[in-house]
């Protein structure tokens, strides 16, 4: 599993405080395109290593992604370029009490399983 973590002042920030402050802004955005990118390049480094080539990784994103007009681009272009199995990758959508169009969400969401990626709703624990 893929997360971030954050430390202030020497201090361990726990996710359950770091996700609803980063998901109040846009920096969600920002986090969430970066973990994508070097979780997808680091699952791209194990498939050539035979000990780990068969390992999957599954990534936290919010709703707000998922209704980005970069982000399904974006994912279909990583995935294109490092050659991924997407089988080995999953998306597990962080469920918060902000609203955003539940149609969105499951119009995005269907396209990514288009590519032959499992969606999974989650939480933040």
């Amino acid at each position: 599993e893929s997360l971030v973590r954050w430390r202030h002042q020497g201090i361990a920030i726990e996710h359950e405080n770091f996700y609803p402050l980063i998901n109040k802004n846009e920096h969600c955005l920002a986090i969430g395109k970066l973990m994508i990118k070097e979780s997808i390049s680091t699952l791209h480094y194990w498939s050539r290593i035979e000990t780990l080539n068969k390992i999957r990784i599954s990534i936290k994103i919010f709703p707000i992604q998922l209704t980005s007009q970069y982000f399904l681009n974006y994912l279909q272009n990583l995935l294109h370029e490092k050659q991924i199995d997407t089988q080995k990758l999953q998306l597990e959508l962080v469920e918060n009490k902000r609203c955003i169009s539940s149609e969105n969400i499951d119009n995005a969401i269907r396209k990514i399983e288009a590519f032959g990626i499992t969606v999974k709703k989650g939480t933040l624990g």
